[in-house]
């Protein structure tokens, strides 16, 4: 040890432990680096702080404080404004600064440049003051209160009561003219009036979200709609595929009163057609009286009954210059001459039925049956008879000619006060 007695009495009244003072072992400080020590007044506490003490004290800082700093080797102490005015100058020209954090307070000037956040926000609740506003296509340059909006300007927006201001002037003096079918002329004061679209017959109106709805109602008849028309008059309809469901049609008639026409059909117990003639005519009805023209009715598939002689034109029939009223009635199903009058006689005429009444006159002229008899039950009156009477009734021959022969078998009665005779005797 080449320490004085002088230094070594320094040591004199050292409190440090003997841990404290091992510290120093190996330290290889020169001396002079040792006697910078000399005059240091710090407490041990103090020289603690800069010994890596990790204890933390709340302290407000104030203008007047300072920090240690190195000024080109030279530890000094820095009061904290001039901090301040380090940081500000320092700031203005940070151009590689590309975080911060919240800006709570100072202010941008106009030197600042142009500020681009991307697609961020700027927020603020002051007031924005700007030379010009531009969206690419759109730049205003100021708000102006213009009631009139005489600028009539590209670049200027107006407040919202100026807005307000100019619409109610406008629409105050605006009306909606209108008109319908009837009623004339009519408008609607856009500042204190609303229109009213009523429908009518047939039409009904809904709004709603702002949309106006016009529409027909079910009483409507459309053209794929299944509807039920009740009093409806059609003129000169075109309807195909025509099913009634009723089993009659009434039709008016060009007069619309009490009285119809009513077509009806029986409820049919299959499926039926009826075919109208392709030409302009009028139905005959059974009921009705009709003139048929030019018609043929087949007897053999039609019965005529009830036909009166008076309601035929020709109410007799003519055959073989006989005239026959038509319609009386007949026994036989011989041809009745009874039937004819002022029959002239006819040579052609060589057959006739059984003739059961009328009589045979003087004019009739001579009857010759031939080969065929002659029966009577009555009197037969005549001239001369020739030829043999046979089972003739007694009583029945009152009187009779002259005989030129008779051949007698039996009784002969002669009822006379006279009797002729003229006998040869052979």
């Amino acid at each position: 040890m080449t320490s004085t007695a002088t230094e070594l009495n320094i040591l004199d009244g050292v409190t440090a432990t003997t841990a404290e003072i091992n510290l120093l072992d190996g330290v290889t400080a020169t001396t002079s680096e040792l006697n910078i020590l000399d005059g240091v007044t710090s407490t041990a506490t103090e020289l603690n702080i800069v010994d890596g003490n990790t204890a933390a004290t709340s302290t407000t800082l104030a203008d007047a404080d300072r920090v240690v700093v190195n000024d080109n080797g030279t530890m000094v102490q820095v009061a904290l404004t001039d901090f301040e005015t380090y940081f500000e100058g320092a700031l203005d020209t940070l151009s590689n600064v590309t975080t911060v954090g919240a800006l709570n307070a100072g202010s941008i000037t106009s030197g600042f440049g142009a500020i681009d956040n991307g697609s961020s926000a700027i927020t603020t609740t002051g007031t924005v003051t700007y030379g010009s506003l531009s969206d690419g296509s759109i730049t205003i340059t100021a708000f102006v209160d213009e009631d009139d909006m005489t600028s009539n300007s590209a670049t200027l927006v107006p407040t919202q009561q100026s807005v307000k201001a100019y619409v109610d002037s406008q629409v105050t003096a605006q009306d909606l003219d209108f008109a319908g079918d009837t009623g004339g002329a009519l408008s609607i004061d856009l500042d204190s009036e609303s229109l009213t679209i009523a429908g009518g017959t047939g039409i009904d109106t809904s709004g709603a979200t702002n949309t106006l709805t016009v529409a027909i109602d079910s009483t409507v008849t459309t053209l794929t709609g299944t509807q039920t028309l009740t009093n409806k008059t059609l003129t000169s309809p075109t309807v195909s595929g025509l099913t009634l469901s009723d089993s009659s049609i009434i039709f008016e008639g060009a007069t619309a009163d009490a009285f119809e026409t009513t077509l009806t059909v029986t409820d049919p117990t299959a499926d039926r057609t009826l075919t109208l003639p392709n030409a302009t005519d009028t139905i005959v009805g059974r009921a009705t009286t009709d003139t048929l023209t030019n018609k043929t009715i087949s007897g053999s598939s039609n019965t005529l009954s009830n036909i009166a002689n008076s309601s035929l034109t020709n109410s007799t029939v003519s055959y073989g210059g006989v005239s026959v009223a038509l319609g009386a009635s007949d026994a036989t199903p011989a041809f009745d001459l009874s039937d004819a009058t002022s029959y002239p006689g006819d040579s052609s005429l060589v057959t006739t039925g059984a003739l059961n009444s009328g009589s045979i006159t003087s004019g009739f002229g001579s009857i010759d049956v031939g080969a065929s008899a002659i029966t009577t039950t009555g009197t037969v009156t005549g001239g001369t008879l020739a030829g043999t009477l046979s089972t003739a009734a007694q009583t029945n021959i009152t009187s009779v000619g002259t005989l030129s022969s008779a051949t007698i078998s039996g009784d002969l009665t002669v009822d006379t006060s006279t009797l002729k005779s003229r006998l040869y005797k052979q």
